[in-house]
């Protein structure tokens, strides 16, 4: 179900959000930035479910690797396309199994 993604579209938008601070990470501003091209609260479940499938080890931020190679995961290179497939990816909470992983 991957959809081809164009990495360069895709460094691009982790370059919008990554730390000022740290290239390696985005923080709580690019977090906070993320949110709102996506059109999402940042204390929604669907935030908690991105970083779920991005296997995000720390709460709001993801690491370089994290953000690039869930995006890839999903297939997804843009907020537009990543939004598209949220509904998808908050049903698979309702499956036990992917539920436990959660």
């Amino acid at each position: 179900m991957k959809t081809s993604v164009d990495r360069k579209k895709l460094e691009q938008l982790y370059n919008r959000y990554k730390d000022p601070q740290d290239d390696h990470k985005i923080g709580i501003d690019g977090i906070q930035q993320f949110c709102d091209d996506l059109t999402l609260d940042p204390a929604s479940i669907s935030i908690l479910v991105v970083a779920w499938k991005f296997r995000a080890a720390t709460q709001c931020e993801f690491s370089r690797k994290e953000f690039l190679d869930g995006m890839l995961e999903l297939g997804c290179d843009s907020p537009e396309k990543l939004k598209a497939i949220l509904p998808r990816l908050e049903q698979e909470l309702k499956d036990a199994g992917r539920f436990k992983d959660f």
